[in-house]
């Protein structure tokens, strides 16, 4: 009766524990050739001051552990994506095919998409961007030396033949 009891008991915590959940990733599949989409860019605006760590339960797998931080992550601190997530993964090994034995930490920054429009409009707003100040910007960004010679010094005289005469 004890060893019964006992059975009872251990195949009730076995059993009657488990659960299972599911969290799925933004995805649009178009399967109608007939359906046209516009192709839409958003702005991200990254909080580097809010730095955001979370932790995963305990998963079958590294990837579900992952797939699990990164989901609280985002619904926990209301936010639209994690910028430049790092995992720390703990694993452990099973007991025969029972318990999971992986948990994931994810440290990231907060993003917000900011700003939606179609791509039409992007190319819009291209065409009114001044092309002499991306050159210039690059010139800034690059320490000074520009590649086509306009900005910055003036670009090395070069030797004529055998290298005794400059041109």
């Amino acid at each position: 009766m004890k060893k019964s009891i006992l059975f009872f008991v251990f195949a009730s915590i076995m059993f009657g524990a488990c659960g299972t959940f599911q969290f799925t990733s933004r995805r649009v599949e178009v399967v109608n050739s007939n359906i046209q989409s516009v192709p839409m860019v958003a702005d991200l605006k990254v909080d580097f001051s809010k730095k955001i760590t979370t932790y995963s339960s305990w998963m079958k797998s590294v990837s579900e552990a992952k797939g699990d931080a990164y989901l609280k992550a985002i619904t926990e601190n209301n936010i639209d994506v994690l910028v430049d997530p790092i995992y720390k993964v703990e694993s452990k090994p099973r007991f025969l095919v029972f318990f999971p034995r992986s948990q994931a930490t994810v440290y990231g920054f907060a993003g917000m998409y900011e700003n939606p429009r179609s791509k039409i409009a992007i190319i819009n707003e291209m065409d009114q961007v001044d092309k002499l100040n991306i050159e210039k910007y690059n010139l800034v960004m690059s320490g000074g030396s520009s590649s086509s010679g306009e900005f910055g010094s003036p670009p090395k005289a070069r030797k004529g033949i055998l290298g005794f005469f400059k041109k």
